[in-house]
């Protein structure tokens, strides 16, 4: 945007730039020069990309108010609340340190998001500061200057390229680059400048070629340009596929820049008929765009001599938002054109809500990070609508892309009419259609392969959320059970108003659930809690299973309520809605005496009640359970068996395990110096009963000496 001499944004700038002057007078940088110039080079920077003069204004004031007397209150007195707000969020982004230890740098991050997302523009002038800041390191200690260019690495490019400023990002990179990768950065250079006069020679000719084709055609176009790509990129090309800089085909962009749509698809058909369009290596960014507001048409031909180039096509506006992405909508917004500020915008409101559910700052910084690094992949709802996700994204990320509930409930998927695994990658093209249960919620496993950030924070609140809901009721059972085993009650505490003293004092501002939630994770005891609610008698602790029996246990730990049967065919006293799981050491099969475990988050933990691992467990924490009347889930096992070492006999025990219809899951052999060999197989099984018959028939089998359950 022009700022026209004696406008009133002419004088907005002018004073602008004379307070900073004032401000930061006598001040040097490393390098010798007055400190004015940097300031001054970051109003140049803004006004090149097209800003508003509150911004380039901004870039003149940003270091005043962290690095001279220049207060906030003033700059609010001499420029508006608007600026103010402006040149207080870039100084807040720029005292965050990135580089310091995980927890502190992720802490940091989450404070940059929040300056950031009152206003864009904070984050626009922030990428010109740090533009001109890597323009100029060279005056910088050789650590300083890694780790500013590791910073704008990590941190400032991936921002840029998410607000669609490419030219910004691409700079940002190969400045980086240069100072991460010295030895590296200067051979590429080196190779990229000898061999510039053949390859530009190649360009002109293949740019002649395009030329006459369309004015051969009749086809208007505003401008035709090949040009290198950006180092970084070329490098990162030749070690993601090892090769050499001349095998790299596309190591020069070819741009055919039109005045509208239509004549992008007259281009792409001359292009087509002039070189051999190369299968599957057409993109159409037009009808679908980048999630940064990106959009072109890309093919790639067998050009001149049959090298392989790339070509892109796009009108002058998508040409100005490839280029400079957000700050393209001040260009145009004249205009009616509103480029990419909605879809930078609805990125900033995403991150506004994750930094809002996610408590965990690391968390939050893996979060962003993940949305940060991606390419595209499109699929269509049963509707036909277009949702954007990052490659590898699966049927569970569409569901939490088209609504969070859908995702919660997501039961099963089908891509292209078919049934598919939840966990399947989607392709670009997919039709994707969601089933869904209302009883149904979110799995653990599929944080292990969900990933859009979206997916893996709904995830993660429905999991936490279910789990603190379960330990508080297990935490409700074993206070009130310790207290009643000390003539007490939650209750009774509760009337007494003794319980909610104890919270206070606890923790103030917590809950009465957020006290039995902890009991249940077991991070507090229930002897600590009763101790202090009953300094005056003897804490009596309630009875382990030794010692009064599983079957009055559940009874007294979760009173008279009804029993259920979890999938696991396995009937737990009292508990709705339970995670069951069966615990290794032991693998518990149906007709072994058994007892349960409350785990920390974990649900209940089956054991065999002879199982060693027990001995040094918490008896308050067991609870009972019991296998239920019909079941027919398949239970993991393990055995042991020593035999001669000769051959023929994993072929023979191969052969007992077939007539049963055993599957082997795992299978490991270890042979001994003294002529015999040790071998273990882990196996799915119905019941003890039918595990007998296995162990019987390996027994029987020649050259088996010992068989035993692992």
């Amino acid at each position: 945007m022009g700022v026209t001499a004696g406008s009133e944004a002419a004088d907005l700038v002018n004073v602008a730039f004379i307070y900073s002057a004032q401000c930061h007078s006598g001040q040097k940088r490393k390098s010798g020069e007055p400190y004015l110039n940097h300031p001054l080079e970051v109003a140049y920077i803004l006004a090149e990309w097209g800003l508003d003069p509150a911004t380039i204004a901004t870039g003149l004031l940003h270091d005043t108010v962290e690095d001279t007397h220049a207060t906030l209150e003033e700059i609010e007195e001499q420029f508006g609340i608007e600026i103010r707000h402006l040149v207080d969020g870039v100084t807040k982004i720029s005292q965050i340190e990135f580089s310091s230890a995980e927890q502190k740098a992720a802490d940091n991050f989450r404070k940059m998001v929040v300056a950031m997302a009152q206003d864009i523009r904070v984050l626009v002038v922030k990428l010109a500061d740090r533009t001109h800041n890597m323009r100029t390191l060279d005056h910088m200690p050789s650590a300083k200057q890694k780790r500013i260019a590791q910073e704008t690495m990590d941190i400032y490019a991936p921002l840029a390229d998410r607000l669609g400023m490419n030219g910004v990002k691409t700079e940002l990179q190969d400045l980086s680059f240069r100072y991460l990768f010295a030895e590296e950065y200067a051979e590429l250079l080196g190779q990229m400048e000898a061999i510039h006069p053949e390859r530009q020679q190649y360009v002109d000719g293949t740019l002649a070629a395009i030329r006459a084709r369309l004015e051969e055609a009749g086809l208007p176009f505003s401008k035709i340009y090949g040009r290198a790509k950006h180092l970084y990129s070329i490098w990162m090309k030749m070690q993601k596929k090892g090769v050499t800089l001349e095998q790299v085909y596309d190591a020069v962009a070819f741009r055919v820049i039109v005045s509208d749509i239509a004549a992008c698809y007259g281009v792409l058909g001359h292009i087509h008929a002039l070189w051999r369009p190369v299968p599957g290596r057409f993109k159409d960014f037009i009808a679908l765009p980048k999630k940064n507001g990106y959009r072109s048409r890309h093919t790639t031909v067998a050009g001149p001599s049959g090298s392989l180039i790339e070509i892109q096509i796009r009108t002058q506006e998508m040409d100005a938002v490839a280029e400079s992405g957000l700050a393209a909508h001040w260009q145009y917004k004249e205009g009616g054109h509103q480029p990419s500020k909605d879809l930078a915008y609805e990125w900033l409101n995403r991150l506004r809500e994750w930094q809002q559910e996610v408590d965990d700052p690391s968390e939050f910084l893996e979060t962003v990070r993940s949305e940060l690094f991606h390419e595209e992949v499109f699929v269509f709802t049963p509707a036909g609508d277009v949702i954007q996700l990052p490659r590898g994204a699966t049927a569970v990320d569409f569901a939490f892309a088209v609504h969070t509930e859908v995702g919660l409930h997501c039961v099963g998927a089908k891509v292209n009419g078919r049934m598919v695994p939840l966990r399947k990658p989607l392709d670009s093209g997919d039709r994707v259609e969601v089933m869904t249960d209302p009883r149904r919620l979110p799995n653990r496993e599929w944080l292990d392969f969900v990933v859009t950030s979206r997916a893996r924070t709904r995830i993660r609140t429905a999991i936490r959320r279910r789990e603190q809901e379960e330990a508080a009721e297990i935490g409700r059972n074993l206070l009130e059970r310790a207290l009643k085993a000390n003539g007490s009650s939650i209750s009774a505490m509760t009337r007494s108003g003794d319980l909610d003293r104890y919270i206070e004092r606890w923790r103030g501002g917590h809950t009465l659930n957020d006290l039995l939630a902890q009991v249940g994770f077991n991070k507090i005891s229930t002897e600590a809690i009763v101790a202090k609610l009953l300094p005056e008698q003897q804490t009596i602790p309630p009875r382990s299973v030794a010692d009064q029996g599983a079957s009055s246990l559940a009874a007294r730990l979760f009173g008279r309520r009804k029993s259920r049967q979890n999938k696991s065919g396995v009937e737990v006293g009292g508990l709705d809605n339970v995670l069951i799981t069966f615990a290794n050491c032991c693998s518990p099969l149906p007709g072994d005496q058994i007892v349960g475990y409350v785990t920390r988050g974990q649900g209940v933990r089956v054991h065999r009640l002879a199982c060693e691992t027990l001995t040094d467990s918490s008896p308050q924490r067991m609870v009972e359970v019991r296998w239920s009347a019909e079941t027919d889930v398949t239970h993991q096992v393990s055995i042991r068996l020593v035999s001669d070492d000769r051959p023929g006999i994993l072929a023979n025990v191969s052969i007992c395990f077939q007539d049963l219809s055993i599957n082997i899951s795992e299978a490991n052999c270890r042979v001994l110096g003294d002529g015999t060999a040790i071998h273990t197989f882990r196996f799915g099984i119905e019941s003890l009963e039918k595990l007998e018959t296995i162990l019987q028939r390996l027994k029987s089998l020649k050259g088996i000496s010992r068989v035993e359950r692992a």
